[in-house]
């Protein structure tokens, strides 16, 4: 009886232990939804608590578009490719796009959404599939270590897929069940309108209309006569390292996640620009000249594309209708935020261009800090992305940090810049600099007294500088004008890198900002056309990204006497006339 006993406690014990295994992605299984996951393999997801599929919205094949809950249709957004990337991860890619289940942002909250996105290998994109039993299973997210939900337990078509703590509920366990579809043997159709939107003596940027495929486009192979020159899984690409004055041919092929490839596109054949002395944007004195040599004032807008992914298709054609010549772009190196990739970047510059306006690139995580380390951290992020910018100084403007250094005082300020700006001037980069005042950009003392030290520490003598005028340097006519004036006394480019019609503690006198900055030839960005957050709502410039109206500031800054529209002249560089 004893040994009965000990035998029925030791299987008992082993039946404990089969039931916490996770699932294996080596196993060879043909299998139903209760067995092990095979790596490689297609599955529908259903949720136990409604008996629907997670399914991107519409079939949607752009990046951010949702995930939800929908009735078993057997359509491409239902199919999920499972691959395991190791250590107990896996990525599940729908078959609609190529593109993977992602936690938005990478965010860490509960209430998360889940999107698809382009494969980045981040941890917001690894899944750990757990076995719970009953043939489902539950996905944690590594970036956060919660799971993948239903929200609010719905069962209705169209809820959407969140993140939430592991709670245990119905909404969070997930039956896998294998799809076995016949091999994939339809390439894409061919990339069209292939065009050159803008090109340099040494690069030529090119985008195209996006191909079509039964399964889903994965990415284009763009070719340089029949050498193949680089990849994308955009819709746009930047060759560089070509000869000056030199005519080239270029053709795009669409692949698909069969490794089915599509006929060529068109061939467009371009001419690079001759070389100059002069690569792109260029300070002489007070004033900042174009490539083409003639001087370029900007009139522009703030937008704050870190924040808010996705709607830069909207916001910057939106943004180029109000006739502004420049967008100043606000980007994360990962230090605060989630990091903006090289693709996201060459992405956000090929839409500028293709809508003529002049980029100001910035990185908003240092914002306030006095930590000379965290401005060498995001000089190196310039230089990690350094390929996005080389090749593009006619119509890109490195403004390395926004509002570095938040102590009212220069000689830190002029310290941290002295330091960064060789550095990145000797891993190649040759863009135009601008650098925020002291004071989170409202210290502009910081420029008098050690501006022209900065300037000089630039090998190339290509750097300008940018007061955001607020309450403080901004709050009276006296105040605007002296700041403005003794920038330029110094004999120092200057533009006004943010400004609004008033700001947290007080107002800002927005017409003598445009008025003087008329007069003076000086640039200026209103803050922002969009997403300000609680109690600074009044900063936004536009009621939506489409720019369909415009709020109090967007009237004042794009329609005033002396706004964008009235004084924006967009640079040489596109127009093609000499101002």
């Amino acid at each position: 009886m004893k040994k009965i006993l000990t035998s029925l406690i030791f299987l008992g014990m082993l039946v404990d232990m089969l039931s916490v295994i996770t699932v294996s992605a080596t196993t060879n299984t043909t299998g139903s939804a209760n067995s092990e996951i095979t790596s490689g393999a297609v599955y529908k997801l259903t949720a136990q608590h409604s008996g629907k599929n997670l399914d991107v919205e519409g079939g949607r094949t752009t990046d951010g578009a949702k995930v939800q809950q929908w009735t078993d249709n057997g359509n491409a957004q239902q199919k999920w490719k499972v691959i395991d990337v190791g250590s107990g991860y896996y990525k599940l890619i729908v078959q609609s796009s190529g593109k993977v289940l992602t936690v938005a942002e990478g965010s860490t909250a509960d209430g998360a959404s889940v999107q698809q996105w382009t494969d980045n290998g981040s941890s917001n994109q690894k899944w750990k599939i757990i076995d719970v039993g009953g043939g489902y299973f539950k996905l944690i997210a590594q970036s956060s270590g919660k799971a993948l939900d239903v929200v609010g337990g719905y069962t209705n078509d169209g809820a959407i897929v969140q993140q939430w703590t592991d709670n245990g509920n119905a909404q969070q366990k997930w039956k896998f069940t294998r799809i076995d579809t016949a091999a994939d043997t339809t390439p894409p159709t061919a990339p069209t309108n292939l065009q050159n939107p803008s090109k340099t003596s040494t690069s030529v940027s090119l985008t195209w209309t996006a191909s079509t495929d039964n399964v889903g486009v994965t990415g284009y192979d763009i070719y340089n006569g029949t050498a193949l020159a680089g990849s994308s899984t955009t819709t746009s690409y930047t060759v560089t390292g070509l000869s000056a004055h030199t005519s080239y041919s270029f053709t795009i092929k669409a692949r698909d996640a069969a490794g089915n490839v599509s006929p060529a596109s068109k061939i467009l054949n371009v001419t690079t620009d001759p070389a100059s002395t002069h690569t792109g944007f260029y300070i002489k004195g007070t004033t900042l000249y174009d490539a083409n040599g003639n001087p370029f004032v900007m009139r522009g807008i703030n937008h704050a594309y870190t924040w808010y992914k996705g709607q830069e298709s909207v916001a910057i054609p939106a943004i180029a209708k109000t006739g502004a010549n420049t967008i100043r772009i606000v980007l994360s190196d990962g230090q605060k935020w989630t990091k903006d990739n090289l693709s996201a970047i060459q992405n956000l510059i090929t839409l500028s261009e293709q809508n003529k306006l002049v980029v100001v690139l910035e990185v908003h995580d240092g914002t306030g800090s006095d930590s000379a380390t965290m401005l060498d951290n995001i000089a190196n992020y310039w230089i990690e992305m350094k390929s996005a910018l080389i090749g593009k100084e006619k119509t890109v403007i490195l403004n390395i940090a926004n509002e570095w250094f938040g102590t009212w005082d220069g000689t830190g300020w002029a310290q941290g810049y002295k330091s960064v700006i060789p550095k990145l001037r000797n891993a190649g980069i040759k863009n135009t600099i601008m650098v925020d005042g002291a004071g989170w950009g409202q210290y502009p003392q910081s420029i008098f007294d050690y501006g022209t030290e900065v300037f000089n520490a630039d090998p190339l003598k290509n750097t300008m500088f940018s007061i955001h005028m607020y309450e403080y340097a901004g709050g009276n006519a006296a105040t605007v004008k002296s700041n403005i004036d003794n920038v330029l006394n110094k004999n120092l480019a200057l533009v006004i890198g943010e400004f609004g019609i008033k700001h947290t503690n007080g107002d800002v006198d927005e017409a003598t900002i445009m008025s003087y900055a008329q007069q003076k030839g000086v640039g200026y960005l209103g803050w922002s056309w969009k997403g300000n957050g609680a109690g600074l709502e009044y900063l936004d410039m536009s009621t939506d990204w489409q720019g369909s109206s415009y709020t109090e500031q967007g009237r004042a800054i794009i329609e005033g006497p002396n706004g964008i529209k009235a004084t924006s002249k967009l640079s040489t560089v596109y127009s093609g006339t000499t101002q």
